[in-house]
């Protein structure tokens, strides 16, 4: 068979249970599954299309291992997928060179953190080759999961993140970019966060936290910019200046990264 979808009457999927399906294309998990258990579509040679509905809450490890011909992946509900535990890297069908992530519908292309999630864990949207910008508000604490986006250019990080994980950026070659609206928040890898990025990094001038310890990022090269919080991150237009009747705007787009 080469499309399945399963009812919402259908709550776990057992260990290897679809393993192996080399004809498999298109895969709907419906809105009951809960839990995918270990290698339950590893080498699923030709899977194209998944579509993660809103009760899932576990993938186990191996689940799309070698899954590599993905290159869609829709998610009906972002808060219950940023939700869901994903044991491993390979448990997550989002690793496997996919060009596509569509997020409630909409091709994520920038990505806000919803108002009601304070946490965005490893495995979220790591791989997404569609996302090219990021912002993470206030309200956010621990920040994590955008390793592998090789199209990332931006990403703004609010005041409230006190934490980011090992595989924050990790893998974006893209990445031009990187505001600090708080303090330095505390990494627990450092060697990795950054890994493989090149990039200009702002942060707020007279924060004793930034200091050398802060942006020591060995595996990365990165320019660490001191800015005054008061003005914002200076303006890179060099045809909009200040004097301008359109410099607040385009300014305030710029800051809120719907533009670089």
């Amino acid at each position: 068979f080469t499309e399945l979808v399963l009812p919402d009457t259908i709550q776990t999927l057992g260990d290897r249970c679809f393993r192996g399906c080399e004809q498999l294309t298109t895969l709907d998990l419906g809105s009951g599954v809960r839990t995918v258990h270990e290698s339950a579509f590893a080498s699923c040679d030709n899977l194209k299309k998944v579509t993660i509905g809103s009760a899932l809450k576990r993938i186990e490890r191996n689940a799309f291992h070698s899954s590599e011909a993905i290159e869609e992946i829709h998610i009906d509900d972002l808060v219950s997928w940023n939700n869901a535990e994903v044991v491993f890297k390979d448990s997550s069908p989002t690793y496997y060179g996919y060009d596509r992530l569509y997020i409630e519908g909409v091709l994520a292309e920038r990505v806000v953190i919803p108002k009601t999630l304070t946490v965005v864990r490893a495995h979220t949207y790591g791989g997404a080759a569609s996302i090219k910008t990021v912002t993470v508000p206030d309200h956010v604490t621990s920040f994590d999961g955008f390793d592998g986006c090789v199209n990332l250019t931006h990403a703004d990080i609010g005041r409230g993140v006190v934490s980011m994980g090992q595989r924050s950026f990790i893998g974006c070659t893209s990445l031009k970019e990187v505001v600090f609206r708080g303090s330095a928040p505390e990494t627990i890898t450092p060697n990795s966060m950054f890994g493989r990025c090149t990039a200009n990094c702002y942060y707020p001038a007279n924060d004793p936290s930034w200091d050398e310890k802060a942006m020591y990022y060995p595996t990365a090269s990165l320019t660490w910019i001191a800015y005054d919080p008061a003005v914002g991150v200076a303006n890179p237009f060099t045809d909009v200046p200040q004097n301008q009747w359109y410099y607040a705007d385009v300014d305030s787009a710029y800051q809120n990264g719907l533009i670089n």
